[in-house]
């Protein structure tokens, strides 16, 4: 006959609290990365872009579609996209080819494409991210 015996830790807290900061970091990480490449996709030129292509903005400031674009970091989302209080319907418009002031817009997304591109290269960074 044999004996064995051993001892657990419950190690669980850690463990959570580990991944809920991974996530935070991952996701936080990935939205400016998004955020930088939608607003890099984007030209300033008083000439309209062509459809399917990534809109070009004429305005200053917060008038200006690529710098209206933010991001809205939490714990378990993350938010990209222009903001509407700086150029209202007008980002709409452009990603989903929509009515706009009595004129309709073709499709011209710079957020979609942003996104996908994205996507491959984010999945590789959330491989060993936890307890890091």
């Amino acid at each position: 006959m044999f004996g064995l015996s051993g001892t657990v830790k419950d190690d669980t807290k850690n463990v959570v609290k580990a991944v809920e900061k991974a996530k935070f970091r991952n996701l936080r990480h990935a939205g400016f990365s998004i955020r930088k490449a939608a607003a890099a996709s984007i030209q300033k030129s008083r000439v309209s872009s062509s459809p399917g292509s990534p809109p070009h903005t004429r305005g200053k400031g917060r008038r200006n579609l690529r710098g209206a674009i933010f991001v809205a970091a939490e714990p378990d989302s993350v938010i990209i996209g222009p903001r509407f209080s700086y150029v209202g319907e007008s980002g709409e418009a452009h990603e989903f080819g929509r009515e706009y002031k009595g004129d309709q817009f073709d499709e011209r997304p710079f957020m979609e494409p942003a996104l996908q591109a994205a996507i491959p290269r984010f999945m590789a960074g959330w491989r060993g991210s936890v307890g890091e």
